[in-house]
């Protein structure tokens, strides 16, 4: 879920909506879960009617996640793989999994590349490069090719890999606060301290 905010004349209306692939067209649709209301009529009982609501969005796919019940895997013991067999899928990477959605970072990316029109899933291309940066770093061409290693749904091509990485280096400045929020949420990170490279437009929280 995310906050949706439609323009009507001069004002700007707020709408929780929820966004899905039609299994039929493959196209992504959005589905309203909520009409909030104008954010003008929330501004004497919130500063940033926008922020409050973007918060409470988040509270909801928290408590959406935590009540979804845990997978389980059943496997056969007298079951043997094959010497040779290439067949096999790399589990080890679901504490890396819980890190990136514990950081909000599928909801981060599926949000701010909605506006692109895009085919392919940006959040599912940044899930095998930064898993695949970890565990196994290759080439952006070689960790496509071993992207049959992961539990994921890889629908999308090498060429949409480059094409994604050119329009989410866009997306710097605002991952970059959105990271350091989180840290501070999360681990209770202090952002009294901060330390900015002119230079290279870095900003590092002591």
């Amino acid at each position: 879920m995310y906050l949706k905010q439609n323009k009507v004349g001069d004002r700007i209306h707020l709408v929780i909506a929820h966004g899905y692939r039609d299994k039929e067209t493959k196209k992504v649709r959005t589905k309203t879960i909520k009409s909030i209301g104008y954010v003008d009529d929330f501004l004497e009982q919130y500063p940033d009617p926008v922020a409050h609501f973007k918060e409470v969005v988040a509270e909801m796919n928290r408590k959406e996640a935590q009540s979804k019940p845990p997978a389980s895997v059943t496997f056969d013991r007298d079951e043997r793989l094959e010497q040779g067999h290439s067949n096999r899928i790399n589990i080890g990477y679901a504490t890396l999994s819980k890190f990136y959605h514990d950081l909000s970072l599928h909801t981060f990316f599926n949000n701010r590349s909605r506006q692109w029109k895009v085919e392919f899933s940006v959040n599912s291309i940044i899930r095998l490069l930064t898993f695949s940066r970890i565990l196994c770093p290759a080439s952006k061409q070689k960790t496509f090719e071993q992207r049959d290693m992961y539990y994921e749904k890889m629908d999308f091509a090498l060429h949409d890999v480059y094409r994604c990485l050119s329009k989410v280096i866009t997306l710097k400045k605002d991952l970059m606060i959105h990271l350091n929020s989180q840290m501070k949420r999360l681990y209770g990170r202090s952002s009294e301290i901060v330390y900015v490279n002119p230079q290279k437009n870095y900003m590092y929280i002591d």
